[in-house]
């Protein structure tokens, strides 16, 4: 009975030392665990509304030219630009009835690359002007002029303008040539290539382009313009 007494007592004593200890310091933190995987990808948003007055302004279509060629600096570069913008200054085709030339279409293709930025003031724009006697195929396109601004912006952050006008004979070739009479429409491709010294580049530079653009029929009064 004593020895077990002495058992007991010998236990409390030990207990009663282990809860008097001092805690020791912190061990070292331990390494940042593997990242989890990242979780799904929401959904995307739905597309905001196109503002006001822009479907208005773009409605007749578009003229893109694909430029290829060598930058001010004498580094190669291919761009394109799309003149997107009519800017109340619409497509249009004229009737026209000379006594020397006799009786053919005037047509005149205009496009700006911005909503508000007539030529004057510098803003990107695309001008093209023909003859043909018969709108419905190309058979006897002629060129009257040609004349566009635009700025190309590169990867190395460098601007330059591409600007070009050319008046009278150039080899242009037509491709894909469509006139809708009901509608208006208009689609085309084309293509040249411009010596050094008719583009602002200063270099040789090959054009291609594509017109898709509504054509609108001048009228007059019967007394004639004013």
């Amino acid at each position: 009975m004593k020895k077990l007494s002495y058992l007991f007592f010998a236990c409390f004593i030990s207990l009663s030392l282990m809860n008097c200890a001092e805690d020791g310091e912190p061990g070292p933190a331990g390494k940042d665990g593997v990242d989890g995987i990242d979780g799904v990808d929401g959904v995307d948003g739905v597309d905001g509304q196109d503002g006001e007055g822009f479907e208005e302004l773009t409605k007749d279509g578009s003229i893109i030219l694909y430029f290829d060629g060598t930058r001010p600096d004498g580094i190669e570069f291919e761009d394109s630009v799309v003149f997107t913008y009519s800017n109340d200054i619409p497509s249009t085709v004229e009737l026209i009835e000379d006594e020397e030339e006799g009786t053919y279409y005037e047509v005149e293709l205009t496009k700006f690359t911005t909503p508000s930025l007539p030529f004057f003031e510098g803003g990107g724009y695309f001008d093209f002007f023909y003859k043909t006697t018969d709108l419905s195929n190309n058979a006897d396109f002629s060129l009257d002029g040609l004349y566009w601004n635009s700025t190309v912006t590169t990867s190395d952050n460098k601007a330059f303008r591409v600007t070009g006008g050319i008046e009278g004979e150039l080899d242009l070739t037509i491709t894909d040539y469509n006139y809708d009479e009901t509608t208006g429409r208009i689609q085309f491709g084309f293509s040249f290539v411009l010596d050094d010294n008719m583009n602002s580049t200063y270099h040789e530079l090959n054009v291609t382009g594509k017109v898709d653009v509504n054509l609108y029929e001048i009228i007059y009064p019967e007394m004639g313009p004013m």
